[in-house]
């Protein structure tokens, strides 16, 4: 019952990064705990001098999304990641996004789990 109280209060969040920083930001948002984060990507093939080349590219560039229950705690250890530039916010208060959002962006397809 508890957890499934806690699954219901967990909301998607993203924070901007400085350029090329998402996997780090990826990383230490895991360490806090969180298993629910995304850097959403694809895969680009392209052909070169007759060979297949496949390249990872990040689909929103800067970001990176995660899914947890907003506290104090959590978003003060977030926004002092050293490599995290601002959340996505209200009035200075980390706003959660849509469902549509969430859908649109495909980030329960795209979360990485540990």
């Amino acid at each position: 019952m508890l957890k499934e109280r806690k699954i219901k209060l967990e909301k998607w969040y993203a924070v901007q990064t400085f350029t090329n920083q998402e996997e780090k930001v990826r990383e230490k948002i895991i360490e806090l705990g969180i298993i629910n984060v995304a850097v959403p990507t694809i895969e680009e093939v392209t052909i070169k001098n007759g060979k297949e080349k496949i390249k990872t590219i990040k689909k929103y560039p800067n970001y990176v999304f995660f899914k947890a229950e907003m506290t104090a705690q959590i978003w003060h250890k977030i926004k002092d990641i050293q490599e995290v530039m601002w959340f996505t916010n209200v009035d200075a208060i980390p706003a959660p996004l849509t469902d549509e959002e969430v859908l649109k962006l495909q980030l329960e397809e795209n979360s990485q789990r540990t």
